[in-house]
């Protein structure tokens, strides 16, 4: 079976249904995209390496220890 053969499917059966049941059927789709989406994250995530080139100047002291802090340490 095709995936539009499966959807058509899908969709006649949902049709069929008494209305009582579509509430049923929307939480079921409901929770079924959630553990989708929980399984498999976007495939746009963030990229190593993706801004580098693009610091053009940075302090020689960047990683010295701020004044403001020194009595906590």
């Amino acid at each position: 079976m095709s995936t539009i053969e499966l959807k058509q499917h899908i969709h006649q059966t949902i049709e069929s249904l008494p209305d009582s049941a579509l509430l049923e059927v929307e939480q079921l789709l409901k929770m079924l995209k959630i553990k989708h989406t929980a399984t498999n994250p976007p495939v746009n995530q963030r990229q190593f390496g993706f801004m580098k080139g693009n610091v053009i100047h940075m302090a020689d002291d960047f990683d010295a220890p701020l004044d403001d802090f020194t009595e906590y340490m």
